[in-house]
């Protein structure tokens, strides 16, 4: 399920099938139960390994754009979540370093030829 606005796109495989355009505020008041049937009083028929992953994001993490007849499309992920690692983050953060340094290498090469051809 994506929502944008007050428009509810529900997704199979990155294919929508369903639609809703609701702008009451949603409240849940009682649990929550992410793939089991519900009977009053009790939860039963668990996920049981059915799910792959569920997320829960406040952003239109795929772009979705829910309407009415329902046609849209997202591309769902194809391989597990995993958060950035300290290590990716520490050779992300070299990288972006490295360029700075040759961003502003280049900067100050410009600004000594404009002054050079300036003091000509």
């Amino acid at each position: 399920m994506c929502k944008v606005s007050n428009e509810y796109g529900f997704y199979v495989d990155g294919t929508q099938v369903g639609y809703l355009d609701d702008a009451t505020e949603v409240t849940f008041a009682a649990n929550l139960g992410i793939g089991a049937l519900d009977v009053p009083g009790n939860v039963y028929d668990p996920v049981a390994g059915h799910i792959d992953e569920f997320r829960i994001q406040h952003s239109n993490y795929f772009g979705a754009a829910p309407n009415s007849t329902p046609n849209d499309t997202i591309v769902v992920p194809t391989e597990a979540y995993s958060a950035a690692t300290p290590s990716s983050v520490k050779e992300l953060m070299g990288v972006a370093q490295a360029s700075v340094k040759k961003i502003s290498g280049v900067a100050i090469a410009s600004a000594k030829e404009i002054m050079g051809v300036a003091n000509t």
